[in-house]
């Protein structure tokens, strides 16, 4: 027994070891079996989540760059690329609208990173593990660090000639005090007790998951695009399953049959049509009585409790006691 989104998502599947060829797979509730599929497949991320994830993955990629073999510094770069151009989608709206409803192939031709392998991308990114290296990296240096590039400070303005010495002095005695007080500050620092630090969120996993979904067929999904004038951070960028069955295929082709199973399947038109389009001969409709005989049902409607209160429940009466109360 295993969670849906173990058996259906690919990816996972091979993660975890779980072989389904030959095998005979049953499926519970069935009934949400297109939304499951729908769900698992279809990726969101915000424009904020790129941009932490640019800034953790340039970070990383500066503080151990000559650790890097070519091959992988290509990598991280295509990868460092492709969410740099997917928050400029999302900084930079075509039109004055709030969503925008595009192809795949349309949101990569827009980002400019469609000549780039994502499957290539997505192998590297799972043999060398940098979603977790690049989050343990964050969650391991000063929030200093993960600040971004400071600002450059305007340089002073060069001194005359005859003013030079002058001005050579004060700049030496401007750093001897400014010593005096970073020592100053190390000593008070050092005796304040260490602060917890709040957790970073894997801001490079949901890139990822967004480009597994971008590397499957242009014809199965499309990518509903949000904007947000007053908070752009917020603007959105979603991946949505337009054709479960085409995700479903995989299991029909790997295992030797699949039953689906649930007590509210009707109408069975439409999972029928949408995940066994390619083999309908395959399929076979059992119906079966409730398990509880009909002379050992007796429905009964009860508007009153214990205490002779009406029950209502309601939002309003969701912590009142009384209704379920003994006392009368």
């Amino acid at each position: 027994m295993i969670p849906y989104q173990n058996l259906l998502h690919r990816r996972t599947r091979e993660q975890t070891g779980i072989d389904i060829s030959n095998a005979v797979i049953i499926i519970d509730e069935a009934h949400n079996l297109l939304d499951t599929i729908s769900s698992i497949h279809s990726q969101e991320v915000t424009l904020d989540q790129l941009q932490q994830a640019r800034l953790h993955l340039s970070t990383y990629k500066a503080q151990y760059l000559s650790r890097f073999s070519t091959k992988n510094l290509l990598k991280i770069n295509q990868l460092l690329f492709v969410a740099t151009r997917l928050g400029k989608v999302l900084e930079n709206p075509t039109k004055e609208t709030r969503f925008r409803m595009i192809e795949t192939h349309e949101l990569m031709i827009e980002g400019d990173f469609f000549n780039l392998n994502l499957q290539e991308i997505l192998q590297f990114s799972d043999k060398s593990r940098i979603a977790q290296k690049v989050h343990g990296f964050a969650q391991s240096v000063p929030p200093s660090v993960l600040e971004g590039p400071a600002k450059k400070r305007p340089e002073p303005k060069k001194p005359a000639s005859s003013a030079l010495k002058d001005y050579l002095k004060q700049l030496e005695k401007d750093a001897s005090e400014k010593g005096k007080q970073s020592k100053a500050v190390e000593v008070v620092e050092a005796s304040k007790p260490e602060q917890k630090r709040e957790p970073i969120a894997n801001a490079i996993r949901p890139l990822l998951s967004l480009l597994e979904c971008l590397a499957e067929s242009f014809d199965d999904g499309r990518i509903l695009l949000t904007y947000n004038k007053n908070d752009p951070k917020k603007c959105t960028m979603k991946y949505l399953l337009l054709n479960p069955g085409a995700r479903f295929q995989e299991i029909l082709t790997s295992c030797q049959s699949v039953i689906l199973g649930g007590g509210t399947m009707q109408p069975v038109d439409e999972p029928t049509e949408q995940l066994f389009k390619s083999c309908p001969e395959r399929v076979q409709l059992r119906s079966y009585r409730h398990v509880v005989s009909a002379d050992a049902v007796l429905p009964l409607a009860i508007s009153k409790g214990p205490s002779g209160k009406e029950l209502l429940f309601n939002f309003v009466n969701r912590q009142n006691k009384e209704l379920v109360s003994t006392k009368p």
